[in-house]
């Protein structure tokens, strides 16, 4: 050994927090020190314009006044635009990239824009081709975008939404489509390479789950008589919900559908009783309208509950307060539940 390290204090080991610091600080010099080359290339080398072949690939797509828009958000602002956030592709992106492009078509605010027009417009589009004159369709530049969506395309969102509706009617995870996805693949099913994570599952299936609410509507009003039945029960988080269906007659056939499930303000008839009737609005069904010969919309003439006190209780009850408003309804013990 010699003298001079004899007599050197050694120096302490770099401690392991400093060293991830020391790590973090190199990775944000790194990108800072990328980012300023994209731009100097972009600013010296680079002049990024509009191409028209992006129309191919994304019809959606709108080049006006040097920007590029998206129709399918710019027909749907308060979906688009929540709460006044951000959208560069409705109010004009001026960045002619790829990336940005892509990044847009996988937002949430797109893929619900997207799948409420499916819902309005495209429906008829997808089913018939020869109803591609309709004017409704022809008449708005968000018609004549989405009649470039080759039948590829159309077949790909078709696989897409029947693979939601199948996780969500067999009661699986929206975590599974990926896996759904991958299957899909594996099959040769087309599929495209969007639109296939738990986020925009979500995003289908609650818009979906919109289309089925509204042609449900569309069936109740055509009945001329129902009856209303409810059931409570708690979630995993201990929250008494009420279940609110409706059965009627149709094309013959008796039908009992779910309306919506609501959560009383409290477990007292009253707000049992306020809790069915919000989800009876849901449906555009209301008790001055079901108990009143002079409104349009079919008639309520039956209730039925099972046997607890807050239900059936003929002086403060649900039923009580039912035969308030409308005294001709038939009160209905549940039948499983009388033995």
């Amino acid at each position: 050994m010699s003298i001079v390290r004899y007599f050197t204090k050694p120096s302490a080991p770099e401690s392991p927090s400093s060293a991830n610091n020391k790590r973090r600080l190199d990775q944000t010099v790194d990108k800072v020190d990328k980012r300023s080359k994209n731009q100097r290339y972009d600013d010296s080398k680079c002049q990024r314009k509009f191409l028209p072949k992006w129309i191919d690939q994304w019809p959606w797509l709108q080049h006006r006044q040097d920007k590029i828009f998206c129709q399918v958000c710019l027909k749907y602002p308060s979906i688009a635009k929540p709460s006044g956030k951000r959208n560069a592709f409705f109010d004009g992106c001026d960045i002619f990239r790829v990336e940005s492009i892509r990044s847009h078509e996988s937002s949430r605010p797109h893929l619900e824009c997207f799948a409420y027009f499916c819902r309005d417009d495209v429906t008829q589009v997808i089913g018939s081709p020869n109803e591609l004159s309709s004017p409704n369709i022809n008449a708005t530049p968000i018609g004549l975008a989405m009649r470039k969506l080759n039948d590829d395309q159309l077949r790909r969102y078709s696989n897409l939404f029947s693979t939601v509706f199948m996780l969500a009617k067999y009661g699986k995870p929206m975590s599974d489509m990926p896996m759904q996805c991958a299957l899909l693949r594996k099959v040769g099913a087309e599929i495209g390479d969007n639109y296939q994570n738990d986020k925009s599952a979500s995003a289908f299936l609650t818009h979906i789950a919109a289309v089925i609410k509204k042609n449900n509507i569309h069936e109740i009003q055509d009945a001329a008589f129902l009856s209303v039945l409810a059931d409570g029960s708690a979630d995993v988080s201990i929250i008494e919900q009420e279940n609110i269906f409706v059965r009627y007659v149709s094309k013959g056939v008796p039908v009992t559908t779910m309306v919506s499930i609501e959560a009383p303000a409290h477990s007292h008839a009253l707000g049992v009783y306020e809790a069915i009737k919000d989800g009876l609005n849901s449906v555009n069904l209301n008790m001055e309208n079901m108990t009143s010969r002079d409104k349009p919309g079919p008639k309520l003439v039956c209730a039925n509950f099972d046997g607890a006190s807050v239900m059936q209780g003929r002086k403060s009850g649900v039923v009580a307060h039912i035969l308030e408003e409308a005294p001709y309804v038939i009160p209905v013990h549940c039948i499983l539940l009388t033995s």
